[in-house]
């Protein structure tokens, strides 16, 4: 797809969703501090967090059966990117998730456009009545109100007595790896660095790799190096480039988790662009 045709698709989608979004908040009051602080700063355009959770499939209330898979997919348009964690029946699931410090750290004090679009999975392998209730997906990138949207899962009550295997009732699914939190996709200046996410789950812990779309459309494997830096929760951080006038206006990445078991993956780009 030609580069104009991604930049007006995705300026449109974040567009959307920043006036039409289940909920958006600008920053309040003592929101962000250290570096995030330096971060909402330095938006060309403010801080900005909305849900796009519109299609169906995403958070919808579900009535299923059990033993029933059941997925719930949580979307985030933020400015600056937005990390995402589960609650359950008011709980959290996971402990809190470390946003893209790196990318803070590369950036200084440096003007960002910070665009970015955020998603986390939670999988119910085995639906059943221990597992059923309110799902919430949290949202959060350190310069804005944090915001929260929930679903109900419930069994049909017929069902309610019946009980998924101990070894099938799980979160997030299985052995084989499930990447939960990904960068959909990023709009950023040139000069200016970015991480994208990438969080799996599996057992044993899957290992992640990244890949860069090449000019002949081919994804080459990437190493850290001047350019890139592999990090050990999975994310990648990509510099920025020095001489703005070379940088590509997109370059397209693919995040792969692989064990023993399978594997999972997911494709994302980066739109640079002068605003």
């Amino acid at each position: 797809m030609p580069t104009a045709i991604y930049l007006s698709t995705f300026l449109s989608f974040a567009l959307v969703a920043l006036l039409h979004g289940a909920a958006i908040h600008k920053r309040s009051k003592g929101a962000g501090n250290g570096l995030n602080e330096m971060e909402c700063l330095t938006l060309s355009d403010g801080a900005r967090l909305g849900f796009q959770n519109k299609d169906e499939g995403f958070m919808a209330n579900r009535l299923v059966d059990v033993g029933e898979r059941v997925e719930l997919r949580c979307q985030v348009v933020g400015a600056p990117q937005a990390t995402i964690r589960w609650k359950f029946n008011g709980q959290f699931i996971e402990k809190e998730v470390i946003g893209d410090h790196h990318a803070q750290i590369e950036n200084g004090d440096l003007p960002i456009i910070g665009i970015s679009t955020t998603i986390s999975l939670l999988t119910i392998a085995c639906a059943d009545s221990e597992t059923a209730g309110q799902y919430t997906c949290v949202a959060e990138n350190g310069c804005s109100e944090t915001i929260e949207t929930s679903a109900i899962v419930a069994v049909k009550q017929a069902d309610t007595t019946k009980k998924c295997p101990l070894n099938a009732r799980s979160l997030f699914g299985g052995v084989a790896p499930q990447i939960v939190l990904w960068t959909d996709s990023r709009l950023e200046r040139p000069e200016a660095a970015v991480t994208l996410f990438c969080r799996a789950t599996g057992s044993p812990q899957p290992t992640i790799e990244w890949f860069e779309e090449d000019d002949a459309g081919e994804y080459q494997k990437i190493a850290s190096d001047e350019t890139h830096m592999l990090l050990k929760n999975g994310d990648l951080l990509i510099r920025g480039e020095k001489n703005k006038d070379e940088a590509k206006p997109s370059v397209a990445y693919k995040c792969v988790a692989t064990n023993e078991h399978g594997s999972d993956s997911f494709e994302t780009i980066i739109i640079r662009a002068d605003l």
